[in-house]
């Protein structure tokens, strides 16, 4: 007994309900890293550029200007305006056979077929993607139907004429580059979620 007659006070506290509060969250967190997974700690490799940023897109652009310069100057002499073409590994000989064997002015339809590509390489902004469908998917058609076109050729060379052109191949392989280079954007247009509202709209 103290003076007064007052019980001696208690050591015994109550935990406030801030301290309460602190351990329960502590507690959550964790059972939260407890039961996450390891994926879950990996941030999602997504390209911050977008799949039309514009370093996608230029290089398609410039690539099918050289091919259209590529086809132009074969074009010459298909038109008989030039009469050799020059080819430094199998010969002017071998080109012109190649130029000439199937009567059909391909060299000219690659350079508007180019020229039409690296056009609408540069259409639209860096969020065609999403907000221009149809450009993104006629861009996808031109670049396919030139790479498939210059597979063509190149196996027509190889095995039913038995003659190579120099810059026929190389124009061939920049299609196949292009075709690649800008196969990621037509890909991210076409798993969009509302694509044929956009379609349509």
């Amino acid at each position: 007994m103290t003076r007064g007659g007052e019980a001696p006070a208690s050591d015994t506290r109550q935990p406030s309900a801030a301290k309460l509060t602190g351990r329960a969250g502590q507690r959550t967190d964790r059972q939260r890293l407890a039961h996450a997974s390891p994926s879950d700690s990996v941030a999602p490799s997504v390209d911050p550029l977008g799949p039309s940023a514009w370093s996608h897109r230029l290089p398609v652009a410039v690539l099918a200007l050289i091919g259209c310069g590529i086809s132009m100057y074969l074009t010459l002499y298909q038109w008989h305006i030039t009469s050799g073409v020059w080819d430094p590994l199998f010969g002017s000989g071998s080109s012109e056979r190649v130029l000439t064997a199937l009567h059909l002015p391909d060299a000219t339809l690659g350079a508007l077929a180019y020229a039409v590509e690296a056009l609408l390489a540069v259409l639209g902004g860096t969020d065609r993607w999403q907000t221009r469908p149809r450009l993104v998917l006629l861009y996808g058609l031109v670049i396919a139907g030139l790479a498939a076109s210059s597979f063509v050729l190149v196996l027509i060379q190889v095995l039913l004429l038995h003659a190579l052109c120099s810059l026929c191949l190389l124009s061939a392989a920049v299609s196949c580059i292009n075709a690649w280079l800008g196969h990621s954007e037509v890909l991210a247009t076409l798993e969009e979620e509302h694509i044929w509202q956009k379609w349509w709209s």
